[in-house]
């Protein structure tokens, strides 16, 4: 029993060493490899860029006192899908709305100090849903400098002149953080490094990582149908076979591991080494059942495109699907696992899949030698 062990360690160390020599001399391998770091590092320069979804032009002249540069510097700082330019002239900002170099304008005063009706001016070429929104990120930004203005206004309104005891609770309110906080399960915010540029690389990774894993199993069945293993026995050739999906799975998860290290996406070392191998695992495990049913490789490549929009589809990767109730069916798609593995630590749903998947292809390996004996 041990010395049989001791064999198959060899052949599978034999079969890997020769795999990986036939694949290195392999153009589209090498292609393959270096495709998704090439792929992720210029989507990272992209992001890093200019990509906000509306160009804004904020004119505040060079009389502007320090409450409007205030607001003017909060804007241009913050993390938004907004792009901010500032202009002294307000012609000039104009003109690039002609041009279509910006979507709107707004015209801020020289004081935010009793600031009324019509102080503050937006120009846009035309009105829109998502131009209106806009406006809500000003009023954000306005309110802590215009709110004792204005509730100076709503006193006088009502006839009320002596606030100055309501002006001592004005003045010891507060408020540095914002109103709504937003957490995830960990107790940490999701939104706070979330780019919409560099947030489907995770997904898409997934996605190269899943057809890599199915290539293996093309590559097996291509070989076998070419004869390459008509001098081994049964017994062996099912130690040949993981080779082909586990080496192959190896190297690109080893890329892909390595890829999101240099890019700085990893927080939690642990944690993406475990979501790492339960992926690999399940995707090895998926590949393996497809193999076992199908037994030829124009099936599984004419399968790669159907299985790929089911991975996009019901996976967090572009959008959630689950918004429109849609929940069972994701709970079918391992990359759901993976990145919300990676979100908020929890592994027990995907452990769970993942002995789901050994215990469907241990099932249906099981079914195959019977029906061979038979």
């Amino acid at each position: 029993m041990l010395c049989e062990i001791k064999d198959n360690i060899r052949t599978i160390k034999r079969w890997y060493i020769a795999l990986n020599k036939r694949l290195l001399k392999r153009a589209e391998f090498i292609i393959m490899l270096l495709s998704l770091p090439l792929l992720v590092l210029g989507i990272m320069s992209v992001s890093k860029q200019k990509k906000g979804l509306l160009d804004i032009g904020i004119v505040a002249g060079a009389s502007c006192n320090s409450d409007v540069r205030a607001v003017v510097n909060k804007l241009k700082s913050e993390k938004s899908v907004l792009d901010f330019e500032v202009y002294e002239d307000e012609q000039l900002a104009k003109e690039k709305l002609q041009r279509g170099k910006l979507d709107i304008i707004w015209v801020l005063p020289d004081s935010l100090d009793d600031i009324g009706d019509k102080s503050i001016e937006v120009i846009q070429g035309n009105d829109s849903t998502i131009n209106s929104i806009t406006r809500e990120k000003l009023y954000a930004v306005l309110y802590p400098y215009i709110a004792h203005c204005e509730y100076i206004k709503y006193m006088k309104k009502i006839n009320i002149s002596d606030t100055d005891i309501l002006d001592k609770y004005f003045n010891n309110i507060n408020i540095e953080d914002n109103f709504i906080k937003f957490e995830g399960v960990n107790g940490t915010s999701p939104y706070e490094e979330l780019n919409y540029i560099t947030y489907p690389i995770r997904g898409f990774m997934c996605i190269w990582l899943f057809v890599g894993s199915l290539t293996a199993n093309i590559y097996f069945l291509i070989d076998e149908k070419n004869g390459l293993f008509s001098m081994t026995d049964r017994k062996l050739r099912r130690v040949i076979a993981p080779v082909y999906s586990i080496g192959i799975s190896t190297n690109l998860a080893t890329v892909m591991l390595l890829t999101l290290f240099f890019t700085r996406q990893v927080k939690d070392l642990l944690i993406e080494i475990s979501a790492m191998f339960l992926i690999v695992t399940s995707f090895i495990l998926i590949t393996d059942i497809l193999r076992n049913c199908f037994k030829r490789s124009e099936i599984l490549e004419a399968l790669i495109f159907p299985l790929v929009l089911f991975l996009v589809i019901f996976a967090p990767i572009i959008f959630d699907v689950r918004v429109f109730g849609i929940r069972f069916i994701t709970n079918l798609d391992p990359i759901y696992y993976y990145l919300s593995m990676v979100e908020d630590g929890s592994f027990y749903e995907f452990v769970l899949f993942v002995i789901g998947l050994l215990t469907v292809d241990r099932f249906i390996c099981y079914l195959r030698n019977m029906i061979t004996k038979l």
